[in-house]
This record gives structure tokens, C-alpha cells and sequence, in this order.
């Protein structure tokens, strides 16, 4: 009898904390589940209402996570853009056609319940109406934020690369390891660079996925400049190890290649008109800063700017993996880049540093903490032999004493120049 009674207090107990406690609490499709099963214990049997309770747990779990979009945002090109620091002429070009890349960052675990939303947000990007408006070269889909794929998900990467394909639309995958989840699943499903589609590439980062695709269409710009003026492709984009247009015929006849031919020539007649201006300079100096602080602000007086500051600067070398300067350090000078890349790294916090940043030929580095006078945040490295020119705080300071005017001017156009970059970096936040 007393045995009877504990048990029958304890099952009230449990009914308790499973129909009065949890009501209120947990959804509706949740509820609805706990009463199926309470429901089912009661009139089929113990184990046949945990069976039940298992199979309604799997259904209303791939109701509800189906539900949530597997596309966490998308944006073009023009919205985000790679950390490289290029030259005027290349950021001019490359605003006017990076709207041809489109991102995809995805989110989430990836199956046959999330996947068709994906696929369908890529077809209407292909759309015809929308492709009239945005005709695309470059597809980018970062997985970052993806923690897992099933094999349907995988095969319907499949589908959505035989689609792009059609299309002469590069699938750039960014954001998941070989060794990975992710990566093993496109792997096995034959979706990784070094398959049989060229048109499909990988990279680690989203940073150097959105600078693969700027280098390719930037080889587009300089075959054009090699067709009008003779002047020989860079080597820097002559040597892109990825699959890249070996001539300007290679974009094809579409509204992609109007585009681009039509920025083309507006980037190049935009640097001809200040060539001039440069050839009548001798210093290697005033041409690199010309370089930099081109069509910044027209209104300013930047020859006389040039004029003044130029004969300070001192040449300088960095060899392979030398330092130009550690985080913490104080601001040394600002640095102008004539030939070799270096490589910006910033401390991830757990001790070792990552690559964040490329500066290129032709531009600078160093105005920020110059002017603000606030230590190094980042470490600078050479990738490769370097030879820059160096405008030393010292020289800084006497400049400013000598004609604050016109010095006043030149860090206008040293932080107009910095802010160009800035919205590139800020981007990944979001």
C-alpha cells in the first residue's frame, strides 16, 4: 500500500513537471510533443511512448531548424572588399566592376532541410531580369559560420556548380578546410579546386577568396593596357595561380564584359590624364606619392605638397621576412612601397599573429600612427625583398615647422587616403 501511494505520488510529480511546469515555457510544437508522449504511455505502453517521442523529436527538429535560412547575408563586391592596398588606378577600375562578385556568406548545419533555400537564392541571382541588372563573374560562398554538412547538401553543391558553370561563373570557396567537415563533404562530392571543373576554387580565408577575384579581373585591365599602350602585365599579375583569362576575348561577348571594357578604359584614361604631371617629375618620390594621392581632392595643392615633402624622404630595404615594424612600437615614420609586398599581421590573441592586410607597389603605409602618434597596433612584415621610402618622424616634425600650411594639407591627403581603406576592413565585421 505504501509502496502504491510512493508511486503513484512520484507519477503525479512527473505529470506535474511535464504538463504544468513546462506549459508557458517551451513552445507550442515542443508542448504538443510532450503531451504525445504522455498521451502514448498512457494508452499504448511505456516504450511505445518513447518510440514516439524519439520520431516526433527528429520530425518537428527538421520542421523548426528547416525553417531558419541557411544564407546568412549576401552583398556584392562594392560592399566588401579585399585588405589590399592597390593604386589608384586599380581601385578605380575595380569600383566600377566589383559588382560582378557576389557573396554568399552561409550559416548553420547544412542539409536537405536548409540546402534548398541556398539553391534557390542562387537561381534568382541568375535570373534573367536580375542578371540584366547584375550579371555576375564570381560567386564567393564562405562557410565560416557553417558547423556541418550531410551528404544531400554536398550533392547539391554538385547541382549548383554544373548551374554556375553554364554561366562561365567562377564558384569561389572560402572559409573551411580541406581536412574539415565541410571540406571532406564538397571534397567527396567532387566540389574543391583541382577537380575536373577549373571553375571551381578555394581558399582559406574570405579575404583571399575576394582577392583572387580581384586579381582576375585586374588581368583583364592590364591585357587592355597591353592592347592599347604596349605597357607589359605586371609580373604580379601575370603569375596568379588560378585559372585566369589568357586574353581579352576571354569574357566573352555579354553584359559582364561591357562593363569591364567600359571601366577599363575609364580607369586608363583617368591615369593618362595625370601621367604627364609625373614624367616631368624626377624624383622617384613625387611619383609614387602622385601614385597614392591621385584624384583624391582635386582641390587641393598637391604639387606644391610633393615639392616640399619629396626631398625628405630616405630610401630604405627590407629583405625576405624582415620586420618593418613590431606591434607596440612607436610610430617610426611613413613609408612609401617601390617595389615587394609586405604583409600587415595583428595578434589573434592566442599568441601567434595572422596576415590581415597586402600592400603593394605604389603605396603607403605608416600615415596613421605617424600623424596620431599612437603606437603600433600591427606587425609588419616583408613578403619577399622591399625597397620603400621612408619620410622619418624627425623629417615629419621639421616639416611641420618649417611650413605647417602645407603640411597641414599633406595629412589631409595622408588620412583621406587611409579612410579609402578602411570600409574594406570594417566589412568583415558584419
Amino acid at each position: 500500500m505504501v509502496v502504491g501511494a510512493l508511486i503513484f505520488h512520484l507519477g503525479l510529480e512527473l505529470m506535474r513537471e511535464a504538463l504544468v511546469d513546462t506549459f508557458g515555457v517551451v513552445n507550442r510544437i515542443e508542448y504538443a510533443t510532450i503531451l504525445s508522449i504522455v498521451l502514448a504511455m498512457a494508452v499504448l505502453g511505456f516504450n511505445e511512448g518513447i518510440f514516439l517521442g524519439i520520431l516526433l523529436a527528429c520530425f518537428f527538429f527538421i520542421l523548426l531548424y528547416s525553417r531558419r535560412s541557411a544564407v546568412r547575408k549576401t552583398y556584392t563586391g562594392s560592399a566588401v572588399r579585399s585588405t589590399v592596398r592597390r593604386l589608384y588606378c586599380q581601385r578605380r577600375f575595380l569600383d566600377n566592376v566589383c559588382k560582378q562578385i557576389q557573396v554568399m556568406r552561409l550559416q548553420g548545419f547544412m542539409f536537405f532541410g536548409t540546402i534548398n533555400g541556398v539553391e534557390a537564392s542562387i537561381r534568382q541571382l541568375l535570373d534573367q531580369r536580375q542578371w540584366q541588372a547584375n550579371p555576375i563573374r564570381f560567386l564567393v560562398l564562405d562557410f565560416a559560420l557553417v558547423n556541418g554538412m550531410d551528404f544531400s547538401a554536398a550533392e547539391a553543391f554538385i547541382r549548383v556548380r554544373r548551374l554556375l558553370e553554364a554561366r562561365e561563373i567562377y564558384m569561389v570557396i572560402c572559409g573551411t578546410g580541406r581536412s574539415s567537415e565541410v571540406g571532406r563533404a564538397l571534397r567527396k562530392a567532387g566540389v574543391w579546386s583541382g577537380h575536373e571543373s577549373e571553375y571551381v576554387q578555394t581558399f582559406p580565408s574570405l579575404n583571399e577568396a575576394l582577392e583572387w577575384c580581384e586579381n582576375v579581373l585586374l588581368q583583364f585591365y592590364y591585357l587592355h593596357q597591353v592592347s592599347i599602350s604596349g605597357i607589359a602585365v605586371p609580373q604580379i599579375y601575370s603569375i596568379v595561380t588560378a585559372p585566369h583569362p589568357d586574353s581579352v576575348e576571354a569574357y566573352g561577348t555579354s553584359p559582364r564584359r561591357a562593363m569591364v571594357s567600359e571601366a577599363t578604359l575609364s580607369a586608363l584614361s583617368a591615369s593618362r590624364v595625370q601621367s604627364p604631371q609625373v614624367e616631368q617629375r624626377q624624383l622617384a618620390v613625387t611619383s609614387l606619392l602622385r601614385q597614392a594621392f591621385q584624384d583624391i581632392d582635386p582641390e587641393l595643392p598637391v604639387d606644391d605638397v610633393l615639392a616640399l615633402i619629396a626631398p625628405y624622404f630616405v630610401r630604405k630595404y627590407l629583405g625576405s621576412g624582415q620586420r618593418l615594424w613590431q606591434a607596440g612600437a612607436a610610430p617610426l615614420g611613413m613609408y612609401l612601397v617601390e617595389s615587394g609586398t609586405l604583409r600587415v599581421h595583428v595578434d589573434n590573441g592566442t599568441g601567434s599573429i595572422e596576415a590581415t592586410e597586402s600592400i603593394l607597389p605604389g603605396t603607403t603605409l605608416g600615415e596613421l600612427a605617424l600623424v596620431t602618434r599612437k603606437r603600433y597596433h600591427t606587425t609588419v612584415i616583408a613578403d619577399g625583398d622591399a625597397e620603400l621610402w621612408e619620410l622619418s618622424k624627425q623629417a615629419f616634425d621639421e616639416l611641420c615647422a618649417i611650413d605647417p600650411v602645407r603640411m597641414l594639407v599633406f595629412v589631409r591627403l595622408a588620412l583621406a587616403y587611409s579612410a579609402q581603406g578602411m570600409s574594406a576592413i570594417t566589412a568583415y565585421a558584419f
